[in-house]
Order: structure tokens, then sequence, then C-alpha cells
């Protein structure tokens, strides 16, 4: 069996051009507003992959299939058969929602000065409370639907809801809303109970379209990548210390800071 693996961490990128045009996907541009040193380094350096992202693959792949033959099997690899069943009542609550159109969908749009890429999970006809619509739809695997999605509020967060359609729009002509499905990773449930499912439905208009290209120039126009050291921490964003710390000299500085502490100061 062929061995195939990602490649490790800090592993260099390189920075992808169309011409003289610089290209931009929104997992990158979402770390602008947080860090402009970590957007940067994020277009410099591959980042690890962790067993929750390979998990979140290895459920896309049971529900729309594997994009591969090697993606499968790095996904898969040895995982036995009754580790893969443990996933089927995920996979029967959350499948029905995507009715009927194209999976893992490669978009792209150039632009007078810079290109946007993405990869929708699904642009077809997804099933809502509503009932159908035609929608680009994203599919999301969490451990706790309200911890997680209760306290998203930025549009940073929601920044996939409006740079995918932007790009469809833009290609097509054709105004499609954007829909989150999330499933919770729950695999120890009776048969007959299902996991919890929540949509998240974006209506984009021309104006949040007006609002991408301004980012999207912001960002290209920059000249300097200022850090954020409180980002390196985690930030305001979340706790998850920053994955290119280890490549950057302003957090390696911070977090290195070595210091002496007089016992007697401290509380009892």
């Amino acid at each position: 069996m062929t061995t195939v693996t990602r490649p490790r961490r800090g592993a260099p990128k390189e920075i992808k051009l169309i011409g003289d045009k610089p290209v931009y996907r929104q997992s990158e541009i979402v770390n602008f507003f947080e860090c402009p040193k970590r957007f940067h380094l994020s277009r410099q350096f591959q980042q690890k992959a962790t067993p929750a992202m390979d998990e979140g693959l290895l459920i896309e792949g049971l529900i729309f299939g594997f994009k591969d033959e090697a993606e499968k099997e790095r996904i898969v690899g040895r995982k036995r058969d009754s580790t893969l069943a443990s996933y089927d009542q995920i996979v029967k609550a959350i499948k029905p929602y995507f009715v009927e159109g194209q999976s893992f969908v490669k978009m792209r749009y150039e632009g007078p000065e810079w290109v946007l890429e993405g990869e929708a999970d699904f642009i077809g006809t997804i099933q809502t409370i509503k009932g159908p619509i035609r929608a680009i739809g994203d599919l999301k695997f969490t451990k706790n639907i309200a911890r997680i999605w209760d306290g998203k509020s930025s549009k940073r967060e929601y920044l996939q809801s409006v740079f995918y359609p932007f790009i469809w729009w833009k290609t097509t002509g054709e105004l499609l809303p954007f829909v989150y499905n999330v499933v919770e990773n729950e695999k120890d449930l009776p048969a007959d109970v299902p996991p919890l499912v929540r949509q998240i439905f974006f209506m984009p208009t021309v104006r949040e379209f007006e609002w991408v290209e301004t980012l999207i120039n912001t960002v290209n126009d920059a000249l300097f990548y200022e850090p954020n050291v409180n980002a390196c921490y985690g930030g305001q964003f979340g706790n998850v210390r920053c994955p290119y710390l280890y490549f950057c000299t302003e957090g390696r500085k911070l977090i290195e800071s070595s210091y002496e502490i007089d016992f007697n100061l401290l509380e009892d």
C-alpha cells in the first residue's frame, strides 16, 4: 500500500500567481482580520493537518464521495470497518439535506488586480425548513453546535458566506444563497436517535459583494503586514494558538521572553 502524506508543517508554499496577479483564497483572507502577519505567513508555509481536520474530510468523503483515490487512502487508511460504520448515523442525518447537485465545485474569478479561488462543498438543491432551495452549501462538523456557533458574531467568522457567492455571481451571473449545514460529531447515540443538525442561512446582496471587493483591495494594497501579538495566544477569535507562531519573529520573541519572579510577591 502506498503511503500518502500531507506536506509537513512549515514546508514552504509557493505564492500562487496568475500572470502577475496574486491569487487569494478565503482560508487565507480570514487571517488578515486578526493578524496581517498571520495572513502573510499562511501564504508562505503549510499548516499542520489536525485530527479534527482529517475527521471533517472523512465525513465529507462519506457524504459527497472522496475527491480522488490518493485522498481516500490517506484519510481512510487502515481504519476498521467498525470505525467507519460509527459515522453511519451522522451521514444518515445530514446527507438528505444535499438533494441534487455538484460536490467539491472549484471556482475562480479574475479581477483587474487579483484573482479569487475557492472550492464549494456543494452547489445545487438543498433541503431546508422552508423547502428545497438552490444554494451554495457548506458542511461543518462540530462537537457542540451551541458552544461553537452561538458565539459567532463577526464578519470574519462568516466570511465564506459572502466570499463564495461573490465568486459564483461574478463568474456566472447567478446570485445564490449560502447555507452552513452543521452536524454534531456524536457517534454513541441509540440507533433511532439522530445527531443534532443546524442550518444557518445567508442571502447575500450586491451590498455585501461591494464589501468583499473593498476587503480584497485592502489586503492586496497592503505594503506591510503588521503583527498583532495578541493573536499569538489565540486572540479575540478563539483559544487556539497561532499555527504559524514558530515562523514569526515577533511571535517567537513574545513567547520566548524570560523574566525573574520574586517568590515573596506571589499571592498566598
